[in-house]
């Protein structure tokens, strides 16, 4: 999956950064309800800078299908998919802040 850096936003100071700084601590993160990436790189497309990160591909439904197939999510699915998330925080923040400047970390069901 790739995961792709808006062009507009190399405007912003400091967000192309904190992009690639993104990918550098999701290599530091091997847990399985956190999505690894893979590698990032910066290109020219036609003149413009263009950034992104390469990441794991998982199967399987998004938070979004589920809303819309089910109309509302059982409280109890609800708990479950917050509790697997949670799992994924607490690697994340036990990790020395120079492994993990800006992670944003990405919850799986399954």
């Amino acid at each position: 999956a790739l995961k792709v850096l808006h062009p507009h936003l190399f405007d912003s100071p400091g967000f192309a950064k904190r992009f690639l700084r993104e990918a550098q601590a999701g290599r530091a993160v091997l847990h399985e309800n956190v999505v690894r990436t893979l590698g990032c790189d910066e290109v020219l497309l036609d003149g413009a800078r263009c950034a992104f990160l390469v990441l794991e591909h998982v199967e399987g439904r998004t938070l979004r299908d589920l809303l819309r197939d089910l109309g509302q999510v059982p409280e109890t699915l609800v708990r479950e998919i917050w509790r697997e998330s949670a799992r994924s925080r607490t690697v994340t923040s036990v990790m020395p802040p120079a492994a993990s400047p800006t992670i944003r970390v990405i919850g799986r069901l399954g």
